[in-house]
């Protein structure tokens, strides 16, 4: 089999571009886990929007190795982005629900909704994605 690289680099390129305009959004946040598929999303991303793409680190008890394959991903491709180590907010965050009666076998469904939904919010404005608010706030009813 004989795959043309370039070729689909620019579909995915191209379709990302008319997915953020269908959006109504000029650029892309994205998620750098130091895994192959978020590499691969970040480069495409850069591709298809320049500057206006915003890598995120989220470490929370994980690899050091990934924390760092994220990060010369985000420095070899020149994008910016944003680090925040949610351990302590994790702890925290089971510890609340623990007082509360609320845990339920550290439920992380719930930690990712609440404790993400938290951090994220700060962003929204400046990321032109105010229209999440409501839905985030309607996942931690």
């Amino acid at each position: 089999m004989n795959l043309d690289l370039e070729r689909i680099e620019n579909i995915l390129v191209e379709w990302l571009k008319g997915k953020v305009k269908e959006a109504g959004s000029k650029g892309t946040v994205v998620g750098l886990s130091g895994g192959i598929d978020s590499a691969v999303t970040s480069v495409l991303c850069k591709k298809a929007f320049g500057e206006r793409v915003l890598g995120v680190i989220l470490p929370c008890y994980s690899n050091k190795e990934d924390e760092e394959d994220a990060k010369l991903v985000a420095e070899k491709f020149k994008i910016e982005y944003i680090q925040k180590d949610l351990g302590p907010v994790f702890d925290e965050f089971i510890l609340t629900l623990d007082r509360k009666g609320d845990i339920k076998n550290n439920d992380m469904a719930v930690f990712v909704v609440e404790g993400l939904g938290n951090l994220i919010f700060p962003y929204l404005n400046d990321l032109g994605l105010e229209e999440l608010r409501p839905v985030i706030e309607e996942m931690q009813d």
